[in-house]
């Protein structure tokens, strides 16, 4: 996967944002020049802490929502809880793993 990231002055902490599978549309989701990342997304473990942890809305195929706070509950008409017991999908808590910088010619 692939992402942006910048930091949040109010926080001091680093928030990868315009994650996707494929970086060409990480890249047409902002300024050319910003910097896109590969990252790995996966699940955390109990108890598990990181310094970036997010969380997921994920259907039956795949994931269609990363925040990095459960705000995505906005997202649902009953909340998010509603969803998952109607077995429409499940939140997941999950860790963002920077890989690396990609050079800026080896992005399509």
């Amino acid at each position: 996967m692939y992402c942006h990231k910048k930091l949040i002055e109010r926080t001091g902490k680093w928030h990868y944002h315009n994650i996707y599978i494929h970086p060409m549309t990480t890249r047409i989701c902002s300024d050319k020049k910003e910097p896109i990342y590969k990252i790995i997304v996966r699940e955390a473990k109990i108890g598990e802490q990181s310094e970036y942890m997010a969380w997921i809305w994920k259907n039956e195929k795949d994931f269609t929502m990363i925040f990095p706070s459960k705000i995505f509950n906005i997202c649902f008409a009953d909340g998010y809880k509603a969803e998952e017991e109607a077995n429409h999908g499940k939140s997941y808590n999950v860790i963002i793993e920077e890989i690396e910088q990609l050079k800026q010619e080896d992005i399509p």
